[in-house]
């Protein structure tokens, strides 16, 4: 039997990558929104990707901040506390990972080349609109309500 679990959230803070027993791991911490208005938390994953994957370029798009989708297993790990309390911590072993929000979506500023194009650009006057009384063409065109009554006209005229 498989726990796995699938969370979309954003990074907390970079992912560390190191060297445990002879393979690569990369650790980062995901936050997970759960519910909405008043009764909206947030759910703190810690997540462990093992292996090739921690050595792959992946690895450079985990940041603060990026939007991730997570795919792995739920593992639940004993420690000792501070204070000599034993705990149980729940944890993800990644299994894939994908980047899921774009480069831009953390709502900053656009970048600079951006900017520049913008000022650069011509400033074009906006062609005049036509209003709806103004076209040419003979396209009938009928309210709803005289849709309506035209349907209903076919279609209960053989009953009259």
């Amino acid at each position: 039997m498989s726990n796995n679990i699938t969370i979309i959230g954003r990074l907390g803070r970079d992912c560390e990558t190191k060297n445990a027993g002879g393979s690569a791991l990369c650790e980062f911490s995901v936050a997970e929104d759960v519910g909405y208005g008043d009764k909206k938390t947030t759910n703190w994953w810690k997540c462990n990707l093992w292996g090739k994957q921690a050595e792959g370029k992946i690895v450079d798009y985990l940041v603060k901040g990026a939007q991730v989708a997570v795919f792995g297993e739920v593992q639940l790990r004993e420690y000792t506390d501070k204070e000599g309390n034993k705990r149980i911590s729940a944890e993800i072993r990644v299994n894939n990972i994908q980047l899921v929000g774009s480069k831009g979506d953390s709502g900053g500023a656009p970048s600079q080349p951006a900017q520049q194009q913008q000022q650069a650009a011509p400033q074009q006057q906006a062609a005049p609109t036509k209003k709806f009384d103004d076209f040419e063409d003979d396209i009938p065109f009928a309210t709803c309500a005289e849709l309506n009554d035209l349907l209903f006209a076919r279609h209960y005229k053989a009953e009259w």
